[in-house]
């Protein structure tokens, strides 16, 4: 998803946030429409700058096991986020 697209999401979503809360007569007022709006802009920014990798097992034994995976990067400063493992199905 582009960072742009995600604004425009985010924008609406934060609008709906605050027109359920004034409906319904649930305060999440203001302060909860800013949190969204900051996670929002966190995520645009991550997806800036964002890589997917695939991988295929060499063992084609789809038993259902549990199989480990390791992402390990040499760029200073970049942060792996990963599954730790899959079930193999």
């Amino acid at each position: 998803m582009k960072a742009s697209t995600l604004t425009s999401v985010c924008g609406v979503l934060i609008a709906l946030a605050v027109t359920l809360s004034h409906s319904s007569g649930v305060r999440a007022g203001q302060s909860r429409a800013e949190d969204l709006e900051g996670v929002c802009q966190r995520v645009a920014s991550e997806l800036q700058a964002l890589y997917s990798i695939s991988y295929y097992p060499k063992d084609k034994d789809y038993d259902g096991g549990w199989r480990a995976v390791s992402v390990q990067v040499t760029r200073a400063r970049a942060q792996v986020r990963a599954k730790p493992g899959y079930y193999a199905k």
